[in-house]
């Protein structure tokens, strides 16, 4: 039954600690994308097609209409 135990503990574990080492492996990458993201937005850079601005006041929509794409 302690082997059991056991076993389930270590597999409880492995996860968060590969999430840790995984964060500490990629986390300078992470920060330094995120910085230049910020570098970006702080020159005034504008929104590209890639990624469409949602409109600020959209439309009232019921739950029984179906939208049109």
């Amino acid at each position: 039954m302690l082997h059991i135990a056991m076993i389930a503990t270590a597999a409880c574990l492995a996860v968060p600690v590969a999430i840790f080492i995984r964060m500490l492996v990629t986390g300078p990458r992470t920060r330094a994308e995120i910085h230049m993201a910020f570098q970006t937005n702080a020159q005034g850079a504008t929104s590209s097609a890639k990624t469409p601005v949602a409109p600020r006041n959209p439309a009232p929509s019921y739950g029984n209409e179906v939208t049109s794409s």
